[in-house]
């Protein structure tokens, strides 16, 4: 060997032009397999996650239509408890005896008051008769002192009088109106007008026709 000959080939083995060594393939393998693994957990993960929500929305949802249920259940009965003692199921005559057919029914109420106004007859006389019925329902005890009323329908007036009550009624049931009458009213809905004492103007009941 010339000892005047430059020593590049010692730094060729040594410097940046070095060969790197490759890995093991069972090494490769392991982090491939890590990698997959990692993957796996987190499609596992999303696809739990996904499920929970699902499970929670369907509960959620079920527990919303039970509570409209009672909701509805309760809101159907308290309107029906309103007319509790004026429904003809609760007029003893009309509820027992069988000569009586009534004809028509007309029913409503506002936040006060719940009224049923009927029109019927006995088998045995074919004259028309009417009973109305108001019940108070709002707050308060019942009213006292004079009471007037007025039912209409458009512009025709089936009975209009004023009454005086020293004390509130039974069950704060008015008896607003009993006789004959002449002209049936039409299917038409009606028109109650209460004034009690303390109220400056009178108060609208619409009274519906009831299905027979």
């Amino acid at each position: 060997m010339n000892p005047n000959e430059p020593k590049w080939y010692g730094r060729l083995r040594r410097g940046p032009f070095q060969q790197e060594r490759q890995p093991a393939p069972s090494h490769v393998q392991a982090i491939i397999d890590k990698v997959t693994k990692g993957r796996k957990e987190r499609r596992m993960w999303k696809l739990s996650a996904a499920a929970v929500f699902i499970v929670v929305f369907v509960l959620i949802t079920v527990w919303l239509l039970s509570t409209l249920d009672r909701t509805t259940s309760v809101t159907t009965s308290e309107r029906h408890d309103v007319f509790a003692g004026i429904e003809r199921t609760d007029i003893p005559d009309f509820a027992t005896d069988p000569n009586i057919e009534v004809m028509r029914e007309y029913k409503g109420n506002n936040d006060r008051w719940a009224a049923e106004y009927y029109i019927y007859r006995t088998k045995d006389d074919n004259d028309r008769q009417i009973r109305c019925y108001a019940k108070y329902i709002g707050d308060g005890p019942s009213p006292t002192g004079e009471v007037r009323y007025t039912l209409k329908s458009e512009d025709t007036i089936y009975g209009s009088a004023t009454m005086s009550y020293g004390s509130p009624p039974e069950q704060g049931i008015y008896n607003l109106s009993f006789g004959k009458i002449a002209d049936l009213p039409d299917r038409a809905t009606l028109q109650l007008l209460m004034q009690s004492p303390n109220d400056t103007q009178f108060e609208w009941v619409t009274l519906n026709p009831v299905e027979q």
